[in-house]
């Protein structure tokens, strides 16, 4: 067979070695690295015109992989393919909450998600990486991230509200969310630090990689994640027990928390500004953006000297006298210096938080009590300053007792709104995520689908470590600094809905597939399976194999994807084409089974022109879809109350509080229709409206 020889072909070349060789190796992640460079300037990849595309391509991606390694995979570590087979399994369990599912529509995007995450571990660890293809793929990442970073906040300068890329005074976008575009930048921070502390690096790249660490951290400042900070701290911990040069990476650091000092204050500025005024914030912006740019000029001269020095001084040290039982002697010299320097550390940091604080257990407790307190709307000079007050322990106890509800499946991927509505015991935030991954995970899909994950965690995280066997410190470098990022990004996953964001999400999968990958050149050959079977037979297998997921991808992406499109121009063109944006949604109806979402837009632009029937109809067949679409119902009852079916409209009314109790538009629209009244359609959606201003002033059409 034709394809075959050009399997046997490619196999044969990627037995070789060679500078083309490496990079070679690097192409398929430098084209995943635009993906989420992408996914990043989208919104962070939420809405699913992006993160559908994104995943298609990841897919085809892979299938190419598979196909191009043919019989190599066979080589393949145990724990790698274990770790593939239980993300599958997990994706395929999301995919089946459709059936058991309140919202089927959001269970399906939600897998479309799960999806994206599957495909990029997979792709990176399916590829037999070599150690300076994957370090230049990551640092070509945090590299991009950096640039697009100082980019944004650029073009927010000059934009005409700049406020409006910030949450509160904290920087928002890129991702359209400040603990998102915090993660965003500080998952990409880890390599470069690891890059910038190593001697055979470059010395030209060197300088580029500490100002890019350097611009990260800035940047995460103005975002001020609260959870970022203990998410750096688990990350630091892991690097400083999975990556060697410590003391490298110490001097690296240094710099960067000096220049990072010394801009803090204008960084900082932009919060406290817009607690004042709005239209301040693009001057409080500008001096912080000049103090980034400042920083990293400063950083990027120190790394390019720095790095100068330390080649030529790693040049002439053979010449020296002595020079072997220095360097002999150096690492334990500095080993020991490092515990006596952080036992002094810990021990005075513990005393001036003793001295602070007052007693460690009260402190604790007063901490606990400040987190279940519920949400503050804060008024500090710093988002780090307002305490721990959040509503995530209110969101956290719903996710639970909805677990309680459906132990063994779940609520359904993706369906934390429907039950939140439900029941929550207090008004105020409306997410749709439960802001932690792991509850989100268990809640949504059950014990079934925490085991897979679990068993993926495992898998993944043992192939790694088998990654860092590797016989040089490059090779085990690179394989922590991916474990690294990819422990930053659970850390912080753990108190945050990064599980739903695919640009922060996604990027950390891949790295724990890399150091999974990093593990095909040092594998145990006593784990692998025989070679001498059948070649041919495993290659028909590994076809079928891929042809079938390659169709059961097109059926969860391409359809949904589709009508996402045809939504989203919809909501664009109806006050200008109002037939064409009909149609589209129609068809956006018919692509889309499960989602609801078409229907209760052509509802709300029926009901806001007056069409009554069109809007009634419209509701009624988002109700069908999702029967437990709270809004879908009260908007439905509305609609029948303007037309005089006031028994009907009660019920939907009725059925409408059930789902959320809590909602005051519901409330008030049942006590109209009872003195006989008719609710306007118009007062609720301006309520609804104002309210979402309220807590994201900087969404559509708030007018900031």
């Amino acid at each position: 067979m034709r394809w075959s020889a050009a399997s046997y072909r490619a196999s044969a070349w990627l037995s070789r070695s060679g500078a083309g060789y490496e990079v070679t190796l690097a192409v398929p992640g430098v084209i995943v690295v635009a993906v989420f460079a992408a996914l990043a300037l989208a919104d962070g990849g939420t809405r699913e015109i992006s993160f559908y595309p994104a995943t298609l391509g990841l897919v085809l991606l892979l299938a190419a992989i598979v196909l191009g390694r043919g019989a190599g995979l066979r080589s393949l570590p145990r724990a790698t393919v274990a770790a593939l087979a239980l993300l599958g399994a997990f994706v395929a369990w999301s995919a089946a909450s459709v059936l058991w599912a309140d919202s089927r529509g959001a269970a399906w995007e939600g897998t479309g998600r799960t999806l994206l995450c599957f495909a990029a571990f997979a792709v990176f660890a399916l590829w037999p990486w070599r150690a300076r293809a994957a370090a230049a793929v990551l640092g070509l990442y945090g590299i991009a991230i950096a640039v697009i970073g100082i980019v944004v906040v650029a073009q927010t300068v000059d934009a005409a509200i700049p406020a409006s890329s910030f949450v509160r005074g904290r920087l928002a976008d890129p991702t359209g969310y400040p603990n998102g575009t915090a993660a965003l930048f500080l998952g990409a921070l880890w390599p470069l630090i690891w890059l910038t502390a190593r001697r055979d690096v470059p010395w030209p790249l060197r300088g580029i990689t500490l100002a890019g660490a350097g611009a990260l951290v800035q940047l995460a400042l103005l975002a001020q994640s609260r959870g970022s900070l203990a998410a750096c701290a688990v990350a630091l911990a892991l690097y400083l027990a999975l990556v060697e040069g410590r003391v490298r990476t110490l001097l690296a650091v240094v710099p960067i928390a000096a220049v990072t000092w010394w801009s803090a204050g204008p960084l900082l500025d932009v919060f406290a500004v817009a607690q004042i005024d709005n239209d301040l914030v693009g001057a409080a912006l500008e001096e912080a953006l000049s103090a980034i740019l400042a920083s990293t000029a400063v950083l990027f001269a120190i790394g390019t000297l720095v790095a100068v020095i330390d080649t030529h001084a790693r040049l002439s040290l053979p010449r020296l006298p002595l020079a072997r039982v220095a360097s002999w002697r150096a690492p334990r010299v500095s080993r020991r210096g490092i515990a006596v320097v952080g036992i002094a550390l810990a021990l005075s940091s513990g005393a001036a938080a003793f001295a602070v604080a007052g007693n460690p257990f009260g402190f604790v407790q007063r901490g606990l009590d400040e987190f279940t307190a519920g949400a503050t709307a804060g008024g500090g000079t710093t988002h780090f300053g307002d305490g721990l007050r959040t509503a995530r322990s209110q969101f956290w106890s719903v996710a639970i007792d909805e677990l309680g509800r459906r132990p063994l499946t779940g609520m359904g991927s993706g369906n934390f709104a429907i039950a939140y509505a439900r029941l929550r015991d207090s008004p105020g935030d409306e997410p749709r995520d439960a802001h932690s991954f792991p509850v989100e995970v268990a809640s949504q899909t059950g014990l079934v689908g925490s085991l897979l994950l679990i068993g993926f965690l495992v898998a993944a995280v043992a192939g790694g470590a088998r990654g860092r066997r590797g016989a040089n410190s490059l090779h085990r470098g690179v394989a922590g600094v991916a474990l690294v990022s990819f422990g930053y990004w659970v850390a912080h996953a753990a108190g945050d809905w990064l599980w739903a964001m695919p640009a922060v999400a996604a990027p950390a999968f891949a790295w724990l597939g890399m150091a999974a990958g990093l593990a095909q050149g040092v594998a145990d050959p006593t784990t692998l399976p025989d070679r001498r079977s059948s070649g041919r037979r495993f290659r028909i297998a590994v076809a079928a194999v891929t042809a079938v997921a390659l169709v059961a991808t097109a059926a969860v992406t391409i359809r949904p994807w589709l009508a996402a499109e045809h939504v989203d121009f919809a909501a664009r063109t109806w006050t200008t084409d109002l037939e064409r944006a009909y149609e589209a949604l129609e068809r956006a109806g018919e692509l889309n089974p499960f989602s609801d979402e078409a229907s209760v837009l052509a509802g709300t632009i029926a009901s806001r022109r007056g069409e009554r029937s069109r809007a009634r109809a419209a509701f009624a067949r988002a109700v069908e879809r999702t029967p437990e679409h709270w809004y879908a119902q009260q908007m439905l009852g509305i609609e029948q109350a303007l037309i005089g079916r006031r028994a009907a409209a009660l019920a939907r009314l009725e059925r409408a509080r059930r789902l959320n109790p809590l909602e005051p538009t519901t409330i008030e629209a049942i006590a109209q229709v009872r003195r006989g009244e008719r609710p306007s359609p118009a007062a609720v959606r301006a309520a609804l409206l104002a309210r979402v201003c309220g807590r994201l002033p900087t969404a559509d059409g708030c007018g900031v």
